[in-house]
């Protein structure tokens, strides 16, 4: 519900809900509902969606999907982030290979070889924090340990091209585990 915007840094065009209506529902691509080539040449164009803090979709949205200083969802907690990582390279060989599989990515060092359009540093460390949602607590602390260490756990992968950045990023998550 609410508008929206289209475009990329700094350059925007945006959308409201028309008389009546609560939402917008657009293609985000140019000359699709209207919207125009408010970039031109810039190929990461793409559609952000304003959200009414403490509404019942704010509080669904993934921490990651928020901009850099939002609120998370109330109670949600972070549970893991590169220095708590760091931190736990100290609690046996499960906290070394853990450091091991993340401290490239947490450092940056990986990155010597990067192209002009490889995610940066600081949004890579922002990626491997972890959060549980409040509405899980229950069930995160009825599984792990009083340190957050799970028995057993499942690595789950989402669709995605088989080529470029995200995809080179879960080989490297997959390989670390």
């Amino acid at each position: 519900p609410g508008k929206l915007r289209w475009g990329n840094k700094g350059k925007w065009q945006e959308v409201k809900p028309g008389p009546g209506e609560k939402s917008v529902t657009v293609e985000c691509s140019v000359g699709s509902d209207g919207l125009v080539d408010v970039a031109p040449g810039d190929g990461n164009k793409h559609c952000e969606c304003a959200m009414r803090t403490g509404t019942r979709a704010y509080r669904t949205v993934n921490p990651f999907g928020l901009e850099k200083g939002m609120q998370v969802s109330p109670g949600t907690r972070m549970v893991g982030d590169c220095n708590n990582y760091e931190r736990r390279k100290e609690e046996g060989e499960t906290g070394r290979a853990l450091w091991q599989g993340v401290k490239d990515l947490c450092s940056g060092s990986g990155r010597k070889n990067s192209g002009n359009r490889a995610i940066s540093s600081g949004s890579i460390r922002r990626l491997l924090k972890v959060y549980v949602d409040a509405r899980f607590s229950k069930s995160y602390h009825a599984f792990t340990d009083s340190s957050g260490w799970l028995d057993r756990a499942f690595v789950t992968t989402s669709a995605m091209p088989t080529d470029g950045p995200q995809a080179e990023q879960m080989r490297q998550l997959l390989r670390s585990v």
